[in-house]
């Protein structure tokens, strides 16, 4: 079972997010933050080995950055569209994934971060259907 925080300040997002990945076979969301005093609490509390971080959280990186090593928690970024900085050169950020993507990249995503293998794919077009794989 691969647990699963989200850090997102758009509740939506957030809500469906933790649906998709319930509904999916080998996901547990474990933690869902909204603010930095959250994920942070979250993150001491609760055993994750993914953690979907908004790029609105980037402030707080340096402060989480050591609990994610020392946890090996997959850092999995969720960057706003069009976003072309290079979070994987200077995060450790293990893969990028965008709102739009559709739920089958999604939850493809989140599946190879857990197995610690990268992923990018800004429109969800190319991912395949990995339904029988065990994360």
């Amino acid at each position: 079972m691969t647990n699963v925080v989200i850090a997102d300040h758009h509740e939506l997002f957030s809500l469906g997010a933790a649906e998709v990945l319930d509904a999916a076979q080998g996901f547990r969301v474990v933690g869902r933050a909204k603010s930095a005093a959250e994920l942070i609490r979250t993150l001491e509390e609760v055993e994750a080995h993914v953690l979907i971080l908004s790029a609105s959280f980037l402030p707080i990186y340096p402060q989480i950055q050591r609990t994610l090593v020392e946890r090996a928690i997959g850092l999995l970024l969720l960057a706003d569209e069009h976003d072309q900085t290079a979070y994987e050169q200077w995060l450790g950020v293990r893969g990028i994934v965008y709102r739009s993507m559709n739920e089958r990249a999604f939850i493809h995503a989140v599946r190879r971060v857990a197995r610690n293998n990268g992923f990018e794919d800004k429109h969800g077009s190319d991912a395949k259907d990995e339904t029988s794989e065990v994360a």
